[in-house]
């Protein structure tokens, strides 16, 4: 799995839509969703919520690695904001 790939994941984990993604990382949505689909097909995921899961299970990250990520996002919007 590709630091992109990862990067894509755990921000869709964190509830942005692959929009949102694709703003955050400088993608087009339409490669933030092809990305979604190679890590679906790597994963066997049925869907993103899926890929998520099995990416937590087997250590691609940890749930304090989202947290981390959540914060600089956060940070990084309301510096944006000002």
């Amino acid at each position: 799995m590709t630091k992109r790939h990862m990067e894509v994941l755990m921000l869709k984990a964190l509830g942005l839509s692959s929009r949102q993604v694709g703003r955050v990382l400088y993608l087009s949505e339409k490669t933030v969703k092809a990305h979604l689909q190679h890590l679906s097909i790597r994963l066997d995921a049925r869907n993103t919520t899926h890929a998520v899961t099995i990416a937590l299970m087997d250590g691609h990250f940890t749930l304090a690695d989202l947290k981390v990520l959540e914060e600089g996002l956060n940070r990084r919007l309301q510096e944006e904001a000002s």
